[in-house]
């Protein structure tokens, strides 16, 4: 940063470190510094909107996720797909760090969800589209939110039967609703 002040990749970067060292406000403000210097890239977006919700700021959190769909959308599909499983998985690691977040986290989840629903038949059709919708059903279980875990999970294995993590996760979110889950444990 001293060399080139305005380095956005080496700002992101900083900001996740800060992130993760537990400094939100740092965190924020290395972000907001990245995306003044390029509003243009997903992961700027993707970011604040982690770190929005870490600190609870509702709308400031809404605009950074909306912004970054809107980025991502535009990407080609591996990489769309590639940014909404980052964040999944960043969220997820949110909860696992503070269960506390889960709620902010099941908010976010249908923005997220939603972008995937809006892919072309082709991408539906490739591996990596069910396995993002089971990591979704993931986070929602370990959100405690089953109805919506089994939703997605089941749509998931839908698309693809051979996700043996997502068919477990599956027996656990009915299972979590107080219904036999012994159907999804032998199919």
């Amino acid at each position: 940063l001293a060399a080139n002040p305005s380095h956005v990749a080496t700002l992101i970067n900083l900001s996740w470190t800060l992130y993760e060292l537990g400094d939100l406000q740092g965190a924020i403000a290395r972000g907001e510094e990245a995306r003044r210097h390029d509003p243009s890239d997903p992961i700027v977006w993707v970011n604040l909107g982690l770190y929005r919700l870490a600190t609870g700021e509702v709308a400031a959190r809404d605009e950074a996720y909306g912004r970054f769909l809107e980025l991502a959308g535009g990407e080609p599909r591996q990489r769309r797909m590639r940014l909404l499983r980052a964040a999944l998985d960043d969220l997820h690691g949110l909860i696992e760090r503070d269960p506390s977040q889960a709620p902010g986290a099941i908010e976010v989840l249908p923005r997220l969800t939603g972008a995937l629903e809006g892919m072309d038949r082709d991408a539906q059709r490739s591996y990596q589209y069910p396995a993002l919708l089971a990591s979704a059903g993931a986070l929602a279980l370990h959100a405690d939110d089953a109805a919506e875990a089994e939703a997605l999970l089941r749509r998931a294995l839908e698309l693809d039967p051979h996700l043996p993590a997502a068919r477990a996760h599956l027996a656990l979110a009915v299972a979590a609703q107080g219904r036999d889950a012994g159907p999804e444990t032998e199919a």
